[in-house]
């Protein structure tokens, strides 16, 4: 298929800059696959779709403040920084905006969360054929002590708050499960779930379950394919594997704009409930063509 069938209008006073005051507050898409319609409820109408002796698995990676700024060594260019994934120890892959006169060699100066500049450097070492650079940071950073300090939460790039409200961000973009550090972008999914909500789901004798499964930066690439294919999957055991792996990006829209995007990536899981995110407003056409439910919630950007 054509890229170009997932282009559809994004209005951008339609996408919210702020997610909803109440975390539980969002809408939910009910998708019942048997009586072939749609239902449209609130997130607390999930307690309705859940019986007793189900159990919910939750993805418990919490999001690391992975994005830094600072400026180059020499002319003094502003530069912003994405951490995606260690390579060894003081060595980390990176997307850099804007990166096009980085060279090996380069040397960033990293500011604080007031645009000052700091004691800490970051050196360019090499860069890959997907146009990440692995940077170098000094020997005795703490690289997570540090990103505490100087990080930003890495908002997906159709929320353009200026200025960003950094502190808030890194609580509500973030489940209140979140435990193992490691994600560059949040299980949007989970991020209607509260305390007392996830209690009231324990009492109606519902089980939840905990799996550490980091979000990459996928959310943050643009789709540079004009051509795609659907992944078709093998069952083996109890165990799924896909015959071909693909990583799920995002397309550019008319005017060059990162648009929301959701595509399987593997269609052969038979599961009673489902509940995944996804982005208003679009079409909707489901497919029908299983007795089991699917249960979606809209993200915190609807």
């Amino acid at each position: 298929m054509r890229t170009a069938e997932f282009d559809y209008d994004l209005p951008p006073e339609l996408i919210a800059q702020h997610p909803a005051e109440r975390r539980d507050a969002s809408r939910l898409l009910v998708v019942e696959r048997l009586a072939k319609r749609l239902a449209h409820r609130q997130f607390a109408d999930l307690t309705d779709c859940l019986k007793s002796g189900d159990l919910l698995v939750v993805n418990n990676s919490r999001v690391m403040p992975a994005r830094v700024r600072g400026q180059k060594d020499g002319d003094g260019a502003r530069v912003e920084i994405l951490m995606t994934e260690q390579h060894s120890p003081g060595r980390w892959w990176c997307m850099l905006r804007p990166g096009k006169r980085i060279h090996n060699g380069t040397r960033i100066q990293l500011h604080n969360l007031k645009g000052t500049p700091t004691d800490y450097w970051m050196t360019a070492i090499d860069k890959n054929e997907t146009g990440k650079y692995l940077l170098q940071l000094p020997d005795s950073a703490d690289v997570f002590q540090l990103l505490s300090e100087i990080g930003e939460t890495p908002l997906p790039p159709y929320i353009e708050r200026n200025p960003a409200d950094t502190m808030a961000d890194r609580e509500r973009y973030q489940t209140v499960y979140a435990k193992q550090e490691g994600s560059v972008a949040a299980p949007t999914a989970g991020l209607h779930f509260t305390g007392p909500f996830l209690d009231n789901l324990k009492a109606m004798g519902i089980g939840v379950a905990e799996v550490t499964l980091h979000v990459g930066p996928g959310t943050f690439q643009r789709w540079s394919a004009t051509r795609s294919r659907i992944t078709r999957c093998t069952r083996s055991g109890s165990r799924f594997r896909p015959k071909q792996r693909r990583r799920s990006t995002k397309p550019s829209g008319r005017d060059g704009a990162s648009l929301p995007l959701a595509r399987p990536v593997c269609a052969c899981l038979s599961l009673p409930r489902m509940k995944t995110a996804i982005s208003l407003p679009c079409k909707i056409e489901p497919i029908f063509s299983s007795t089991h439910r699917t249960t979606s919630a809209s993200s915190m950007r609807c």
